[in-house]
């Protein structure tokens, strides 16, 4: 079929005007309103209609049976700003800069408000923004009352007099982010269900309860939007989404690169276009939506850039998976997590319909986990830890998990086909080394393709010490941490001393003797007490590297001095 052809029959007869990706104002009435409900925090297999047989979500189930269910739609990090940053330019997150957490675009990036407005569309964002900088996003913004759980009045009127153009509306509310502090929806902590890399203690059980309540919020609030649309006669003339921006905050999950945190919910439904109640096992990635938006409606995407002053697209346009349940798209898609508020550990991903590769870049320092915060907003997931931590002494498998998720391998291989959770690290089997080795020549290739050196470089950051080179947990130093014994107040005759690095694969060899540390120096293998005055010198070693000797001075220790020792050590280090 001629792409001329296939616009009209996309559009309802649209055609292209003179002007290469511009429309004529009577195709323009003709175009498709779109509307995206974007949900946070929502792990794919937790819902009722990918096969979740505990959570309640009919309304979101039966809104997959009026279109087609995506059973391998990715995103490309599993953090906020990233993940939107990407859909809302096509570009994988080294390319558009906004890769951290929290962080913003690169100056010159174009988003999808200015292809749409371009196309001649009404372009709103309602609810959560979460994307920097705002000059670079030229929305209609509208809170639209975060706490409704449903539409709010901003979207009641868009609707009630939306004018003359058709509508882009992205609605960023509904989620089942961390914390989950009700149950109202009264799930049983004995039948909830538990993925195979969490650990079944009560807490547990009582935290993934409240997780399947929040969950059922959304689906009641996603469900009222739906209704809203239909009672405005928006229905058949609407290409409809909901989808969630990446998995929850649960271990193995977001923040992480397996599929619980990358692999999406999605469903698409727009009437007398995709077959109601359809699937696609396609590869579909978020860089692919912006230019499916273009080509629904009506506009080339070559073109629409070009004459926008944008980036060409990492992605690609599945708007004819959307005819078809047996297509296919892309081979391989990828993953990238660099840092975020607290998070300081980069990883990147390729996968393929059968294997996922990970290749952990800093394997040498711990996962910053945010379960093992011991701080007040984290109050819920810690206890939950704790009680990991405290099953793990006797039980094996729960010793596994808390291992897994604070220290990683350098490379991870996962055959997706047996073991859908990634549990099973196959990049030492020699059985696999030939997949191992096309695994990370792709990844290799995607990285150079997309200026990616393998560290968390940040755009912000040109010119001055990265903020990385700032985090403790990725310094490479020894920590000396020195406790006064004996009364409170004073100087002490003596104190306990504790040698720490966050490269948890260092051996830390020490001296007292004033001579400096090699590998033949003396063992650090816990704390040991010391009278004063001392000097001690310290200094990690691993395979491939060490740090620089860390001199500790001192004839007395009072609490001032063990204060300025451990300050800059946050408090999820042991």
């Amino acid at each position: 079929m001629q792409r001329r052809d296939f616009l009209k029959h996309l559009g309802g007869g649209a055609t292209l005007a003179a002007m290469p990706g511009i429309v004529d104002a009577t195709s323009r009435r003709e175009k498709p309103n779109i509307f995206m409900i974007f949900s946070d925090d929502l792990t794919k297999r937790d819902l009722g209609f990918y096969g979740n047989e505990i959570v309640r979500t009919p309304r979101i189930d039966r809104f997959a049976a009026e279109g087609m269910r995506f059973d391998n739609m990715f995103t490309p990090c599993p953090m906020c700003a990233p993940s939107r940053s990407s859909l809302f330019t096509g570009l994988y997150p080294v390319r558009h800069g906004a890769h951290p957490n929290w962080s913003e675009l690169k100056p010159g990036i174009k988003t999808l408000p200015h292809y749409m407005s371009r196309l001649g569309y009404r372009v709103i964002l309602l609810g959560k923004k979460h994307i920097k900088p705002e000059e670079s996003y030229p929305f209609e913004f509208y809170d639209d009352d975060m706490s409704a759980l449903g539409p709010g009045a901003d979207l009641k009127r868009i609707l009630a007099d939306p004018g003359d153009k058709p509508l882009c509306i992205i609605m960023v509310k509904f989620h089942a982010h961390y914390g989950w502090f009700h149950n109202k929806h009264n799930y049983d902590p004995e039948a909830v269900d538990l993925p195979p890399y969490l650990v079944d203690t009560p807490e547990t059980r009582q935290l993934r309860a409240n997780y399947y309540s929040y969950i059922e919020d959304v689906d009641i609030a996603v469900g009222r939007v739906l209704d809203l649309l239909e009672e405005r006669g928006m229905k058949d003339n609407t290409l409809t989404i909901w989808t969630a921006d990446h998995g929850t905050q649960w271990p193995h999950e977001r923040q992480n690169i397996y599929d619980a945190a990358l692999h999406c919910p999605f469903i698409a439904r727009w009437p007398g276009h995709i077959p109601p109640g359809s699937a696609t096992d396609a590869l579909v990635d978020y860089v692919d939506i912006l230019p499916t938006f273009i080509e629904a409606a009506g506009g080339e995407v070559d073109a629409v850039i070009e004459e926008g002053g944008g980036q060409t697209f990492d992605g690609r346009s599945f708007l004819g998976l959307l005819h078809e349940e047996n297509g296919e798209h892309h081979v391989a898609v990828f993953g990238c997590v660099t840092w975020g508020v607290i998070e300081a550990y980069p990883m990147r991903s390729v996968r393929t319909k059968t294997h996922k590769y990970i290749r952990n870049i800093d394997s040498h320092f711990r996962f910053p986990t945010v379960w093992a915060l011991d701080m007040p907003r984290h109050e819920m997931m810690n206890t939950v830890w704790k009680s990991w931590e405290a099953k793990a002494k006797t039980d094996p498998f729960a010793a596994e998990r808390v291992r897994a998720e604070l220290f990683r391998p350098p490379e991870e291989l996962y055959d997706i086909r047996r073991d859908p959770h990634e549990l099973h690290n196959l990049a030492e089997d020699p059985d696999h080394a030939d997949v191992l080795d096309e695994m990370r020549e792709r990844l290799e290739v995607w990285m150079r393709q997309q200026g990616d050196a393998g560290d968390s470089a940040y755009h912000k950051d040109a010119g001055k010490q990265s903020f990385l080179d700032e985090v403790y947990c990725r310094r490479r130093v020894v920590n000396v941490k020195m406790m006064p014994l004996g009364a409170a107040g004073g100087m002490h005759d003596k104190v306990r001393v504790e040698l720490t690095s966050p490269v948890w694969t260092a051996r830390i060899h020490y001296t007292l003797d004033g001579t400096e540390p090699t590998e033949v120096s003396s063992l650090y293998r816990g704390p040991f007490e010391l009278d004063p005055p001392a000097t001690i010198k310290a200094r990690g070693f691993w395979d491939s590297g060490s740090t620089p000797v860390q001199v500790t001075e001192f004839t007395g220790v009072d609490f001032r001095f063990l204060y300025e020792q451990t300050h800059l050590k946050p408090l999820f280090w042991p």
